[in-house]
This record gives structure tokens, sequence and C-alpha cells, in this order.
């Protein structure tokens, strides 16, 4: 084995490891707290933040329409997501064309608490579904806490 296999291993590692906490650990909320301890001291920022809750208001059902393509873009080129390729190993085999014109649902089974290869197969560039599937742009989709409150509660229209 050599040192450059060894360093690639380690680094793989290393994001694959960053990801799993990022997202077990609640990002989205650590930064939150992190963003009103910052407002705390630096209250000269608060006219951007409340820009920003102004846009979260007016943007909310975006998500429910299809959400944006930040994954297909810039975000989806980094290079955190060929190291996770790499590290498991991931491929997207093709196996027909596909009609652009027409819609389909990709299943992705068996996956776990975190479906990393359907984020890295359909949410980023790595695996070039763009250019397999040309005209076809993947959404992905999954349960939330509102389906097992619907399924819970027996009712309700949380879709």
């Amino acid at each position: 084995m050599t040192l450059q296999h060894v360093v690639s291993k380690f680094v793989q590692g290393c994001c694959v490891l960053c990801l799993y906490v990022f997202t077990t650990a609640g990002v989205t909320y650590a930064f939150a707290a992190a963003g009103l301890y910052f407002l705390y001291f630096n209250p000269q920022f608060l006219p951007i933040a409340a820009l920003y809750l102004a846009w979260m208001v007016v943007d909310h059902k975006n998500s429910k329409q299809g959400g944006r393509k930040v994954g297909i873009g810039y975000v989806g080129d980094l290079a955190v997501f060929r190291y996770f390729r790499d590290y498991y190993p991931i491929s997207l085999e093709k196996t027909v064309d596909l009609d652009p014109s027409k819609n389909y649902i990709f299943g992705y089974h068996p996956h776990g608490f975190i479906p990393e290869g359907l984020v890295i197969s359909f949410g980023t560039k790595v695996l070039d579904f763009q250019t397999k599937f040309p005209g076809i742009t993947p959404h992905i989709g999954g349960h939330s806490r509102e389906y097992y409150a619907r399924e819970a509660g027996g009712g309700g229209d949380y879709s």
C-alpha cells in the first residue's frame, strides 16, 4: 500500500466522518445558535438577519415546489462528495435510455438513517447523472416529521 493510497483513504474517511457528524448533530440548529450568538455581540448585522428572515417567510413553499437546483450547481461539484463516492464506492449504472419528456420515479433501497448513496447519485454531479440522462432533472424527496405525525395521528393533511 502506497503512502498516497493511505492518505487518500484517510481524507475520504475524514470527509465521511464530517458529513455524518454534521448530519446527525443537527448542523442547522448549530448554525442557528451560532448565528444568534453572533448577532448578540454584533447588533449592526440585525438588518441583514431581518432581511434573511423575511426571505424565509416569502420563500417557505419552495421546498414543496421542487426546490432549487443547489446540489446540481456549485455545491454538487465539491470535492467532499467525490471523496464520499470513492470511500464507499458508489456508482451509477445506466441500463436503458430514458425519454426526457416523461416523468420517472427512482427508488433507492436499501438505505439507512442517512441515504448517502441517494444524495451522491441524484443530488450531486459526481456520478454524472446529467450526462447519462440528459434532460432529466432529479428531485430528492423523503419522509419528514410531518409524514410520521400524519401516520401516527391517523389523518391530517401534511403534504
